[in-house]
């Protein structure tokens, strides 16, 4: 009983982790910020007598109806990132203000009057409060009005284009399936209660290879900054390395080594045909691994060619470690019905030997009662009596034996 939930338990945690990875993964998908436009609440043109009169802000037009000077004022959305604001003028004297205070200020020149000027005002994260505008027209031809102000993330085209084709998602994602392999692995030999306590390290490193270099290259990106920061720490490359080196010290048997050496020569042998088929041919394969080897000699740090031997040491491990997993249990099932088919022949062996002890203690006493029944009739001197029971005995005899 208490197995059986044992292995619920290890199921449910199995799958726990499979979601904690997907949903790692996914965060490096979604664009959490976006282009915020910011709405006037408030629209008037300033009167030479110094009136007020409200229009509708709402209504974006390029007619040559417009003059004098207005004043546009509205809120900043809440919990804004960091960013810029951006608007186009054309043909006007324009003052920004952010809680009365004025963030930027520009004078149309008469040559830029019917040009159209794009401006970028970057603002610090979390800002929040009234935005004003004081907007002098000076030449209406053209000129699109009412200005459309908005806010757009800091680099969010990069975003857009990491959260649509991301650089370090094939790598990332293949470690994060060791990762999971190896997971999975550890709990059936759990299970098994076999546990192979080398394979911690080998899923710490699965797991520092999951999270540091997307976290490194992109978590500013798509995870909070704190988070970005603990997952993209340096120490964590070299800590994946002595990982993988504890790893391969916890495992000196034959057949591990013998295995990893096989894994070793066809794993160059195919990277060595990639490599030349891409020299021929100016391709990018070779143009990187060239590059990186450069980079490995001139720096040493854990990056370009160092990231892509741990990775594959980290795939090749976990590879094999499944192999050996898959094979134990297979022999465990194999010597499991040895044993059962054994306990069953051996439980079939007791059982005829019962039945014929059964049969065996039956003639005997069938015997014993026809020595006793032929004494008696002797005893008697019924000749003709004894005569019968021997005729009819013998023919119980001949009935009993097989025919041939």
């Amino acid at each position: 009983m208490h197995i059986h939930i044992y292995r619920w338990v290890y199921g449910v945690l199995f799958l726990f982790i499979c979601a904690a990875v997907v949903g790692f993964l996914h965060k490096f998908t979604i664009e959490s910020d976006t282009i915020t436009y910011i709405n006037w609440d408030t629209s008037v043109r300033l009167e030479n007598d110094g009136s007020q009169v409200p229009i509708d802000a709402n209504t974006v037009s390029n007619n040559s109806n417009l003059a004098g000077t207005y004043f546009f004022s509205g809120l900043l959305p809440e919990g804004l990132s960091r960013g810029s604001l951006y608007f186009e003028i054309s043909g006007a004297n324009i003052t920004l203000y952010i809680n009365d205070e004025e963030i930027y200020h520009s004078l149309v020149a008469s040559s830029d009057i019917s040009s159209i000027m794009h401006v970028e005002i970057p603002i610090p994260e979390g800002c929040k409060g009234t935005i004003s505008m004081d907007y002098e027209l000076v030449d209406e031809t053209g000129t699109l009005f009412p200005p459309i102000l908005r806010f757009v993330p800091e680099n969010l085209e990069m975003i857009q284009q990491y959260a649509f084709a991301n650089r370090t998602a094939l790598p990332t994602g293949a470690a994060a399936l060791a990762f999971v392999l190896i997971f999975g692995i550890f709990l059936i030999g759990v299970v098994m209660h076999q546990t192979d306590f080398s394979l911690i390290p080998l899923l710490l490193a699965a797991a520092g290879q999951t999270i540091f270099q997307i976290s490194q290259s992109e978590g500013l990106f798509f995870l909070p900054e704190y988070l970005a920061d603990i997952l993209g720490r340096h120490w964590i490359g070299p800590a994946v390395c002595v990982a993988l080196v504890l790893y391969l010290v916890m495992n000196r048997k034959k057949q591990f080594w013998r295995q990893f050496g096989i894994a070793c020569i066809l794993s160059a042998a195919a990277l060595l045909v990639l490599y030349l088929i891409s020299l021929a041919s100016d391709g990018s394969l070779a143009i990187y691994i060239n590059s990186s080897v450069l980079a490995l000699f001139r720096s040493g740090y854990y990056d370009g060619i160092i990231y892509w031997l741990t990775w594959w040491l980290n795939i090749v491990c976990g590879l094999i470690a499944a192999l050996n997993t898959m094979s134990t249990v297979v022999q465990q099932r194999i010597k499991s019905q040895e044993i059962s088919l054994k306990n069953q022949l051996l439980l079939d062996s007791c059982t005829s030997m019962e039945h014929r002890m059964k049969e065996e203690a039956g003639l005997r006493h069938e015997y014993n009662h026809n020595l006793m029944a032929l004494n008696t009739l002797y005893q008697k001197g019924d000749m003709k009596g004894l005569k019968s029971l021997l005729f009819q005995r013998f023919h119980t005899s001949l009935s009993r034996i097989p025919e041939l």
